[in-house]
């Protein structure tokens, strides 16, 4: 036996969020006691990995690139160290423990490693989802004479990073007024004085808009407050942004204007 080449992996950041960014970095060092030439280094990435990057070897080597690769270091003398990075993204639909393994040998002198046990390295990372729904309501006026009509346009937004499933809308309506209709872009809604909306999964930066109709009883005045709230079965990492409020003056109509006509009978 010459040498001992080792090889040992690492995953960045901690967590793993998926629709993020990922990085590897695989460390090989020969322990010796001799030289260790034609060192190649191969490593399979998981293959829910995309847009995966150039590896760049921060020492002297060239490598392929892909979801399966190989690096050739050259001669690695005596304690020795050649670092590999890699990048790529998470799909954002993507849930659960993902591997990366990664080997190193002697392409010319492969029976010379004393210690073939550490020339492979596996890592296995669990990634999560989050994603950060944002809520957004508008009214169709600001000010509203008792009786009309108002309509709400309710929206949310993935923000992302990762895919949001179960997504739903819930708006409460304020007292005084009636509902007489609702729309949405996607999915069902159910209510009526309480407007729950099921829309399914929204996919990063996608989003979804809910119509709400209604009428201002007549005997209501000042202001009417409307929030509405969203929300999903992921964890979400901004929660100041799930609701939104929109606020309608609400005035009598005008009085009757009256004028009393007197007329006098010829006789």
């Amino acid at each position: 036996t010459k040498f001992d080449l080792a090889v040992v992996g690492s995953v960045a950041p901690a967590p793993l969020v998926a629709g993020g960014s990922i990085t590897y970095s695989y460390e090989v060092t020969n322990f010796g006691p001799l030289i260790a030439d034609n060192v190649e280094l191969s490593v399979t990435l998981p293959a829910e990995l995309t847009g995966i990057g150039q590896p760049q070897v921060l020492g002297a080597g060239l490598c392929m690139t892909g979801t399966i690769f190989t690096c050739q270091l050259g001669s690695l003398s005596r304690t020795q160290v050649v670092t590999v990075v890699v990048t790529g993204n998470i799909s954002s639909t993507l849930s659960g423990p993902i591997l990366s393994v990664a080997a190193v040998r002697s392409i010319s002198e492969g029976n010379a490693d004393k210690n073939p046990a550490n020339d492979t390295s596996g890592v296995t990372a669990n990634v999560v989802q989050q994603a950060d729904l944002g809520a957004s309501k508008k009214v169709s006026a600001a000010a509203v004479v008792a009786g009309e009509a108002l309509t709400y346009t309710l929206g949310v937004v993935n923000n992302g990073p990762s895919a949001a499933p179960s997504v739903s809308i819930s708006d409460t309506l304020p007292a005084g007024v009636s509902i007489t209709g609702f729309a949405t872009s996607q999915g069902n809604c159910t209510g009526s004085s309480l407007v729950f909306c099921t829309l399914g999964n929204l996919l990063p930066q996608e989003q979804a808009t809910v119509t709400v109709t209604v009428r201002v009883n007549s005997t209501t005045l000042d202001e009417i407050i409307n929030t509405v709230g969203v929300q999903s079965t992921i964890f979400d990492p901004n929660l100041t942004n799930n609701s939104a409020t929109a606020t309608t003056t609400v005035t009598l109509p005008p009085a009757a204007d009256l004028a009393v006509v007197k007329t006098a009978s010829g006789g």
